[in-house]
């Protein structure tokens, strides 16, 4: 199994754009998304509307694989399946029982699968075949989970939109090289990739889920 992770420095960086962009691009892969339910009250103040304050019932984990739940309007997993990710697991946790039930979430998927995992989570507990951070055109704060796998990281991604100004991005770049990114930094809108951008990224995840020659999959 070939993993590719999608992290992020906060909520709303553009993951699941970012993802749904590289399953449209390959077309074999499938998608994980990982969400770590809120332990306390809800930071985006929504309450039982969030799906990190679903109730869990007397469970710390929950595994979705039911296609209605996935196939939801507005929900990220829907736009995986749109994309055409081949297979699509949802995992709502909580932080201390994640290393199994991601364990036991992808032991859903074939031995042989590209998997891509969206969430922070991931990292914390695992190493991938390829790390990639999601950073917002602004980037104004980074939550403690993200800060906590920025060393996995191998590529970060700022995710640019058209109208925003190159002296904002070059502001976040110059932002993360201060904190200490050593791995590559690319600047992509994933809606009209520019062809330089666009070919890193894709060079980079045809690195980590093809196998060297005379290796098979």
């Amino acid at each position: 199994m070939k993993i590719i992770s999608v992290a992020g420095t906060s909520s709303e960086t553009g993951k699941t754009t970012i993802g749904t962009f590289i399953i449209r691009t390959f077309k074999n892969i499938c998608a994980l998304k990982i969400t770590v339910r809120h332990e306390g009250s809800c930071p985006r103040h929504k309450g039982n509307s969030c799906d990190g304050c679903l109730p869990s019932g007397n469970s710390l984990y929950r595994i979705i694989t039911d296609p209605v739940i996935l196939a939801q309007s507005g929900k990220d997993t829907a736009r995986y399946l749109k994309a055409g990710a081949l297979k699509v697991v949802w995992l709502q946790t909580h932080s201390q029982c994640a290393k199994e039930s991601i364990r036991k979430s992808l032991n859903l998927f074939d031995d042989a699968a590209n998997v891509l995992i969206e969430g922070n989570r991931f990292l914390a507990v695992s190493d991938a075949d390829l790390a990639i951070m999601v950073v917002p055109h602004d980037l104004k704060k980074i939550k403690r989970s993200a800060t906590e796998v920025l060393e996995k990281i191998d590529l970060f991604i700022i995710n640019k939109r058209p109208d925003i100004s190159e002296k904002i991005i070059a502001s976040t770049k110059t932002r993360l090289i201060s904190m200490g990114c050593k791995s590559p930094i690319i600047i992509i809108d994933p809606h009209n990739p520019e062809p330089i951008a666009r070919d890193t990224l894709l060079d980079m995840i045809r690195e980590a889920i093809n196998p060297p020659v005379g290796m098979a999959l």
